[in-house]
């Protein structure tokens, strides 16, 4: 479905990618969940949000393409997420090789999930807890059939961004209490309104120089207070009955941002006790995204119950890369020797501050960073659904002895591939290297340009 070409009339059994210039969230959204197979964006960046989400969706997502001519809707493609290419118009030799990759990877991911209901505990007893990333109510379901044990960052924005104006405080009501029934009693940490940078509501025209150091996150919602009490009404209406809802704060820069935002929860809490409905005060917790805040954690405690570490964007601000910009983007890497240094001493002040934490974004999803986690200790992951049971297997494979024998190693480092290639011998010595996703090469000649 190329977009511009196409209405939203398709048959039940079409299969759909989806191609434009930037695919939003909006565009997603008008298309059933169940027919969309692969997402093409001739903008944007392997971070940007479209390809987020589509992780998060479970399909292969290829981004920053440059133009593709002469392409139109009932074209046949092949979208190849795990080399970043698009074969334009493939042989039937082409289509049959990869027919038995993806048969391949559906096996082994089905092989996977028959430990789905089993712990993630290393083979010396560490408990790691996993939990799933999600947004769209179409992205739910696969945490639970993975063997997620419950929600670690619920996007909130996602229903902004799929609608036409501000989504009501019943309309929020119904997604929040849809996400909270099918977790319960698992946790679910739901995310307050962070939009900004690429996440741009369509009804806001909101025009800056520099979007990701803009008006984002926390520091919208407090300038539109009446949009943060809605949604906290109906996050805390919604857990009526329940009592698996967290709430959690994005872009938290400041000690003061922290109180302001308790201190409007507390009021919604007294508001809505006094109207009759039996509210209870959710756990209050904070991303740590933005480098400022982590000297200021000691203070923070006076306020919060758990930090959850955003390496998406800590990434980001830490290296002065942005993530969606496609020219400097091949300089963002979660594995760069600060960032590793920064989370190891994160994982140090949370333990000194008996601060519950959990790391989340692509981080935790990635095999390598992840063996470097565990040897921090960290006791919670939180990724997109379908990376959950690579990482159970990965961490049952190791012990906690053999990832800080790695991560001291790796901290005397100075270079990202020096890094992976220290936790690819640590993977292949476990025997867990055929954890790493891998790819498969079609005819080049028929590969549009990715």
């Amino acid at each position: 479905a190329v977009l511009g070409q196409t209405t939203d009339q398709t048959s039940d059994d079409q299969h759909l990618v989806l191609l434009g210039e930037d695919v939003s969230v909006s565009d997603i959204a008008r298309f059933d969940p169940t027919q969309l197979v692969a997402i093409v964006c001739l903008q944007g960046s392997a971070l940007s949000h479209s390809a987020v989400l589509a992780r998060a969706l479970g399909i292969p997502a290829v981004v920053a393409t440059g133009p593709i001519d002469h392409i139109k809707n009932e074209d046949a493609v092949i979208v190849d997420g795990d080399l970043g290419i698009v074969v334009l118009s493939p042989s039937q030799s082409t289509q049959s090789a990869y027919a038995t990759i993806v048969e391949a990877a559906r096996s082994f991911d089905e092989s996977l999930l028959a430990d789905k209901d089993l712990p993630a505990v290393t083979k010396d007893g560490f408990r790691v807890q996993l939990f799933a990333n999600t947004g769209l109510l179409a992205d739910v379901s696969p945490g639970i059939k993975r063997g997620a044990e419950g929600i670690g960052l619920y996007r909130s924005e996602i229903p902004f961004l799929a609608h036409e104006a501000f989504p009501t405080e019943s309309e929020q009501y119904q997604v929040y209490h849809t996400i909270l029934t099918a977790y319960h009693p698992r946790p679910v940490t739901m995310r307050t309104l962070d939009i900004g940078s690429d996440k741009q509501l369509p009804y806001m025209n909101i025009k800056e120089n520099n979007p990701a150091l803009g008006w984002r996150g926390i520091r919208f919602s407090l300038d539109n207070r009446a949009v943060l009490v809605t949604q906290l009404r109906a996050m805390l209406k919604a857990d009526i009955g329940l009592g698996n809802l967290q709430i959690m704060l994005p872009m938290i820069t400041s000690n003061a941002e922290t109180r302001e935002v308790a201190a409007v929860l507390d009021s919604v809490v007294t508001r809505l006790q006094a109207e009759g409905e039996p509210v209870t005060r959710p756990d209050l917790g904070i991303m740590v995204e933005v480098p400022g805040v982590i000297p200021l954690l000691r203070g923070q405690k006076e306020w919060i119950d758990f930090i959850s570490i955003g390496t998406n964007d800590l990434t980001q601000y830490l290296l002065a890369v942005d993530r969606t910009n496609p020219r400097v983007s091949t300089l963002y890497d979660h594995l760069h020797p600060a960032m590793i240094q920064t989370m190891a001493d994160l994982a140090k002040t949370a333990e000194t501050l008996q601060l519950r934490v959990s790391v989340c974004g692509e981080m935790a999803a990635d095999p390598y960073a992840a063996v470097l986690l565990i040897g921090m200790r960290f006791p919670a992951l939180s990724m997109n659904a379908f990376s959950i049971p690579r990482i159970k297997a990965l961490t049952r494979g190791l012990t906690v002895e053999e990832a800080q024998i790695c991560l001291t190693d790796v901290l005397t480092m100075d270079d990202p591939q020096d890094i992976r290639q220290r936790v690819h011998a640590t993977l292949v010595d476990a025997g867990l290297d055929h954890l790493i996703y891998r790819g498969a090469s079609p005819e080049p000649s028929e590969v549009g340009s990715g």
